[in-house]
Order: structure tokens, then C-alpha cells, then sequence
């Protein structure tokens, strides 16, 4: 195909501090099955630290080729955004039933993007505190045939550890593990990788196969109204079918090819989370290595400091009005 194919980019985005939208979060919070842990209802899951504005100031700077930019939202509009640049997308549009909603888990929300209209055939799944560091462009995500390039990390546990759900588990490793698990029982083979919290290349007839190889896990996961342990994870799954298939090749971005990239500058991703011990090293890297793209996790542990420092490290980063902002 020709290798100037269109692609768009979408958010799946919540404002957690819109009053109205908390009442409703918390009134199906205390109907939440044994199956959510209470991390799946954490503020820091849904809490708006003004993320998605910078990740579009990097779309803006380091990715002009991109074709359309869509929200995807429960009712709401961020209030910075010009709508003559960005498609804003209802819940209500894209999932396959009415009783799924509200839902507050981006599991089963991924799982119906495909179904926005006007969407192009390939696309970049992004979160908003996923943001290019530096120019990027079409080939480091897909390649000229069209098919996805596929960011990941080698693990270094054994097979069984990949594979095994523990009580002990958080919520998100051990849905990692069912989705394996699931993705085994079907028959393919699993590939022990890693995925981080890097934009996700999305084929559309990929993710359609998915979707209609799995519809009892994806059936599953609609149910649960928050993150679970038993959830399906679609970009997960999305990745290791595409590396089953052959359809994608692999692109390790931990390990050695990491520590020699660091020393060439030339880094395709880091990941902190916001106040952790290394995360004024991290940031540091971020902001002289220029990797091409990072990730800046908002977790259960992080402070009311860890926040500001973000704050100022990405409006330092990120100080120009974009085209997607009124």
C-alpha cells in the first residue's frame, strides 16, 4: 500500500474531577463485584492533572503527519480543546450495548474503538500521559505494507511466572496473566513480552479479528464496569496476535538495545511514575535524551508534590499552544 496512509490518533479520556461524573462513579463504586480490587476505583485511575493537554502539544510538535485526532469520552469535553481540530467521541456511539454503560474500565472501552465512525484503517491508541519526546514519524509504527509495529520488552521470568495468577497480584498483573492464559488456550503461542505504556499501532482488521476470536473474555469484560482481575486486555492481546501471526515484527526497546540506546541518544521510550525514587532521574532523561516517546504514570501512591513537579516539567516541555487547544 502506499506508505503516506492516513493516521489518526485516539484518547480514550475521562475528566475525574467533573463533579456530576463523580457522583455517578462512586454510585456504581459501591456495586463493584468481588472480582475489583480497590485500586480499580482509585482516584489516580480517573484523576485529570491537565495530561492530555501536553500529550497533544507533543502531537502538535513531533507528528504533524497525523491525519485526525478523536476523545473518546463519557459526555464530556476538555476544556481547552478547539473542536474544529479533534473529534470528540461518546461511550454511548461506540459500545455494543446500552447495559455496559457507564463504564469505567478502559479495558472494555478499548475494546469498541474500532467502531468510532470516520476512524482510518490504522491508528495510535494513545493514553494522555503518553507523549511523543521527539520526531517520530509513520515507519515507527507501522511499516509501508501497512502492518503494525509492535514496541515491547523481553521477560526475564520464567514461563510458568507469565503465566500464573497469585492472590497476591494487583489487579493489572493479574489480568495480564488471564489474558495470556486466554490467548494460550486458544492455541496460539505466547511470546514472553512486555508491553509498556507506549502508543499502540491499531489495525483495525486486526483488532476485529480479536474481538471475534475472543467474545466470551471480551463478553467478560463489558460486564465488569471497572478494571478487574478477570479482564480481557485488548492491547495486550492485540500485540502478541500480531507477533503470533507474523503479521508484526518487534521492536525491543528494554535491555541492552536500552542502555546502548541511552548512550546514542537515540531512546525510544521511558516510563517513570510521578514520585517514585527515580523519578526526578528519569525526567532528567526525558528532557536531555529526548526519547521518542514517555510515559509519566499517575499512580495510588503518588502525592500532591509528585503532581506539581509534573505539572512543571511538562508545561517546561511543552510551552506552546497547539492547534488542537481554543
Amino acid at each position: 500500500m502506499n506508505s503516506d496512509f492516513p493516521v489518526d490518533i485516539v484518547y480514550p479520556w475521562v475528566d475525574g474531577n467533573d463533579q456530576k461524573w463523580l457522583e455517578k462513579k462512586e454510585l456504581y463504586a459501591r456495586r463493584k463485584s468481588a472480582a475489583n480490587l480497590e485500586s480499580a476505583t482509585d482516584e489516580s485511575r480517573f484523576r485529570d492533572n491537565n495530561e492530555l493537554l501536553y500529550s497533544l502539544r507533543s502531537v502538535d510538535r513531533y507528528a504533524p503527519w497525523v491525519n485526525r485526532v478523536f476523545i473518546v469520552t463519557d459526555g464530556q469535553v476538555p476544556s481547552f480543546i478547539n473542536l474544529d481540530a479533534v473529534t470528540i467521541v461518546d461511550h454511548k456511539d461506540i459500545f455494543p450495548s446500552q447495559t455496559y454503560l457507564p463504564s469505567f474500565n478502559s479495558n472494555a472501552i478499548e475494546m469498541c474503538l474500532t467502531q468510532i465512525k470516520g476512524l482510518a484503517e490504522h491508528f495510535l491508541l494513545f493514553n494522555d500521559d503518553v507523549m511523543f519526546g521527539n520526531k517520530v514519524s509513520r515507519s515507527d509504527f507501522f511499516d509501508d505494507s501497512g502492518a503494525p509495529v509492535i514496541w515491547g520488552v523481553t521477560e526475564k521470568r520464567p514461563m510458568k511466572d507469565c503465566l500464573t495468577v497469585r492472590d497476591d497480584m494487583g489487579d493489572l498483573d493479574a489480568a495480564v496473566a488471564n489474558t495470556r492464559c486466554a490467548f494460550m488456550e486458544k492455541g496460539y503461542g505466547f511470546k514472553p513480552v512486555k508491553f509498556r505504556h507506549t502508543p499502540k499501532p491499531i489495525q483495525k482488521k486486526m483488532a476485529d479479528l480479536l474481538l471475534d476470536t475472543f467474545p466470551g473474555e471480551c463478553e467478560k469484560t463489558f460486564i465488569n464496569r471497572f478494571r478487574s482481575r478477570d479482564d480481557f486486555i485488548f492491547s495486550s492481546a492485540y500485540c502478541l496476535l500480531c507477533l503470533d501471526l507474523g503479521v508484526s515484527r518487534m521492536v525491543n526497546i528494554g535491555g541492552v538495545n536500552k542502555a546502548f540506546a541511552m548512550l546514542t541518544f537515540d531512546l525510544k521510550h521511558v516510563e517513570t511514575t510521578a514520585g517514585n525514587s527515580r523519578f526526578r532521574k528519569r525526567l532528567a532523561l526525558i528532557r536531555y535524551c529526548k526519547p521518542k516517546t514517555f510515559c509519566i504514570n499517575d499512580a495510588e501512591d503518588t502525592t500532591e508534590e509528585g503532581v506539581r513537579i509534573t505539572q512543571r516539567f511538562l508545561r517546561r516541555l511543552f510551552p506552546d499552544k497547539s492547534k488542537f487547544e481554543r
